[in-house]
């Protein structure tokens, strides 16, 4: 099992230079394809978001750049074949199934994404997409005296009560399961930040 993946050896066999440069918070990177082949890449990123934009980029020149007939597509349309793009350089399936067989993985999605230094919303998408795992990913952040629950993917499933929610957002992870359901709490990033992966 080889997570995480090795981008500059890819970049690297595909002739492609990666610069990583200060850039302004909102561009993630671009490519360039000339007489070289250059990723510049935001350095003040969080390294998961980093990779996502090299892989993404790396989609770009050889899937849309390279071949100019895919050019012509709908940008949205282009952009968005290259995050599904970048999500299977990340997550090559092989890899990905080898993990999930084993429990450990399946039911520890959080470590599962920092082992392959990618966010759990990327993962997640990844597993669906490829029907290895269906989940629903909500980011719980404590506000005040109750948690603030967002959904970031999947279908709605009610979450346990309140009091369940704030002992895992106080820092414990445990499972919980609740009618059919298998809530897994775990931290992530910042001490207020807390994933709920619903199985």
């Amino acid at each position: 099992m080889s997570l995480p993946v090795d981008l500059e050896k890819i970049a690297l066999s595909l002739g492609i230079t990666l610069i990583p440069y200060p850039l302004p918070s909102s561009i993630c990177g671009f490519a360039y394809l000339g007489k070289s082949k250059f990723i510049i890449y935001n350095s003040n990123h969080p390294l998961t978001r980093q990779r996502f934009t090299i892989a993404h980029e790396i989609y770009h020149i050889e899937k849309h750049l390279m071949r100019e007939r895919m050019i012509k597509k709908h940008r949205k349309v282009l952009e968005e074949e290259a995050n599904r793009g970048a999500a299977k350089i990340l997550l090559p399936y092989s890899d990905l199934l080898a993990h999930i067989k084993e429990a450990h993985w399946r039911y520890d999605l959080t470590s599962l994404a920092k082992k392959a230094i990618v966010s759990p919303i990327t993962l997640v998408k990844r597993l669906d997409e490829t029907k290895l795992l269906k989940v629903s990913l909500y980011k719980i952040s404590l506000k005040g005296s109750s948690p603030c629950i967002s959904k970031l993917y999947g279908d709605s499933v009610p979450l346990p009560n309140p009091a369940l929610l704030r002992e895992g957002a106080n820092g414990k992870e445990f499972f919980f399961r609740s009618n059919g359901h298998l809530f897994r709490f775990s931290r992530y990033g910042e001490n207020t930040l807390l994933y709920a992966y619903v199985i």
